[in-house]
């Protein structure tokens, strides 16, 4: 399945060609508005290029505030402290055969990743509903026994009946 990247950033190195050529569908964003618009279309990947033009910081606050997707960045000569909030980075000069098995690599991962998460989703809500089941159960049981204390006997039929003596 061809992943979904949105790229921020001037391309001056060509890994969009490369991306493309290698099956993945890329958008282009040149603006923090448009950038914005794409993460809503739920790419699974977003790919930064480390260059002064870029906000990074605000690109990524971007991307992990609206959206899952895993977020690599293409370094360049600068040097940035935001390279631990990214999934990936990639050093300047790497070979696209390198960064290209990294990037299917960790689209794998995040793939795995998702599946475990809904298949726990689901659980959980199945889960949810039983211990409601059981609430609900355990209500009905124990006004039950209110009852009864109370002096009524419950028939089967649900005609409660005060006591025979």
């Amino acid at each position: 399945m061809a992943a979904t990247v949105v790229h921020f950033g001037e391309d001056m190195w060509y890994r969009l060609p490369v991306l493309r050529s290698a099956g993945y569908s890329v958008e282009q964003c040149d603006s923090l508005e448009h950038f914005s618009t794409f993460l809503a279309w739920g790419p699974e990947m977003v790919v930064l290029e480390e260059e002064p033009l870029v906000p990074l910081r605000k690109a990524i606050s971007f991307t992990r505030a609206r959206s899952n997707a895993s977020l690599v960045l293409f370094r360049h000569e600068l040097a940035t402290t935001l390279v631990e909030e990214c999934d990936l980075v990639i050093p300047s000069l790497t070979a696209p055969e390198e960064w290209l098995v990294e990037i299917a690599t960790l689209l794998e991962q995040s793939r795995i990743i998702r599946a475990d998460s809904q298949a726990l989703a689901q659980k959980s809500a199945s889960l949810r509903q039983d211990a409601a089941a059981v609430r609900e159960m355990t209500r009905e049981i124990r006004a039950r026994s209110v009852r009864q204390r109370a002096g009524f006997i419950e028939h089967p039929w649900g005609k409660p009946e005060p006591p025979s003596e």
